[in-house]
């Protein structure tokens, strides 16, 4: 079996190209890098993809003896559980299996999978605002409010640590949603809150919140 020449793949596709090692690695260097070449920054020599004894890409110098990860600057850097396993687990949960049958399906403990799950979570609103514009105008109404992740270590004892998100959604006519943006802020804050609310929503905008003291302005 090869790894589909074409970018759009389906899920099965996917998971059978996930499975092999070499099909994964293939897919990876397609789609992140676009059949790209490295040259080496000493000698501004092509670099070729070497394998190690454990199955793992690296670029090579042959003339330097550089290497350098395929995987270096990518969120996949630090994976413990293989480049095969971790786009496995990022694609059951982004088509919305459980992290306790992600985990199972793979064969990985569930925290490992809830971590690459808050990854996943965390580059979508990137992409998200990345690609954001304003919301609201004069007359609109933008609802604005926070939440909080929480995570415990093992799932037992005392709350570890805590990640709050802030966005708005700007309601349409029909009372539906319209437009909106999330993204993770340090705190609650008037100092923090007020600039994004500044930045995202347009003047004039009705704004619509929990009256929370931060928003006052």
């Amino acid at each position: 079996m090869a790894a589909p020449e074409r970018e759009i793949c389906s899920t099965s596709e996917l998971l059978d190209i996930f499975h092999n090692e070499d099909l994964t690695w293939d897919w990876f260097h397609m789609v992140f890098f676009k059949g790209e070449v490295f040259v080496c920054k000493k000698c501004r020599r092509r670099m070729t993809i070497q394998m190690n004894d454990k199955n793992y890409r690296y670029w090579n110098c042959s003339h330097c003896k550089i290497k350098k990860s395929v995987l270096d600057g990518t969120v996949f850097s630090k994976s413990k559980i293989g480049l095969g396993k971790t786009l496995r687990t990022l694609l059951l949960q982004w088509v919305g299996i459980s992290i306790n049958n992600t985990a199972e399906l793979i064969g990985i403990n569930r925290n490992t999978v809830a971590f690459w799950a808050s990854v996943l979570r965390v580059v979508c609103m990137k992409i998200w605002n990345s690609k954001q514009i304003h919301i609201g105008g004069k007359g609109k109404i933008v609802e604005i409010d926070e939440a909080v992740w929480r995570r415990r270590k093992c799932r037992r004892g005392r709350r570890k640590e805590q990640i709050w998100l802030f966005g708005g959604v700007e309601r349409l006519d029909g009372g539906g949603a319209g437009p909106r943006f999330v993204i993770i802020v340090p705190n609650r804050t008037k100092e923090t809150l007020l600039p994004i609310i500044l930045e995202y929503i347009k003047p004039e905008t009705i704004i619509m919140s929990d009256e929370w003291k931060a928003y006052e302005c």
